[in-house]
C-alpha cells in the first residue's frame, strides 16, 4: 500500500488496489492449509512469467487429477477480486476440481452453484 500512496495514489484507492493482490491479514488461504504457491525450480518469482515455466504448464493441464485447481486464473480477476496468480493452487477434491476445470469456472462460482445461487451455471 505504501507503494501506491507514493505512486500518487489517495488512501482508498491504494487501499483497493493493493487488496487485488495482498490478502487482509488473517484472511489468506494459505492458513486454511488448502492452498499452495507452487514455483518451477528454475523461475520462482511470484509474477506472470511463473504462467511460461514447464511445471506450470503441465500443473494447468493436470492439477484437477488430484483435487487442486489454480485459484486466481488471469480471465476471472473481476469474479475473484484477485489478480492472475499462475502459481497459487487451491485444494478442493477431485470431483470438484474435474467439475470447475471442465466448465472453466472459479471457486467462487462453484459455491455461488451449490447454493442455489442467482447466477446458476448449470
Amino acid at each position: 500500500m505504501a507503494d501506491r500512496l507514493s505512486q500518487g495514489y489517495g488512501s482508498l484507492d491504494a487501499y483497493e488496489e493493493t487488496k487485488k493482490s495482498v490478502a487482509f491479514p488473517g484472511t489468506s488461504e494459505h492458513a486454511t492449509g488448502l492452498a499452495l504457491d507452487i514455483t518451477s525450480a528454475q523461475y520462482v518469482e511470484l509474477n506472470e512469467k511463473q504462467a511460461d515455466t514447464e511445471e506450470a504448464k503441465w500443473l494447468a493441464a493436470n492439477s484437477w487429477k488430484y483435487g487442486f485447481v489454480l485459484r486466481y486464473p488471469p480471465e476471472k480477476a473481476d469474479v475473484t477480486g484477485i489478480i492472475y496468480e499462475p502459481w497459487h493452487y487451491r485444494y478442493v477434491g477431485q470431483e470438484a476440481a474435474k467439475e470447475m476445470t471442465e466448465k472453466n469456472i472459479t471457486l467462487e462460482e462453484y459455491n455461488g452453484r451449490l447454493k442455489g445461487d442467482k447466477n446458476e451455471l448449470e
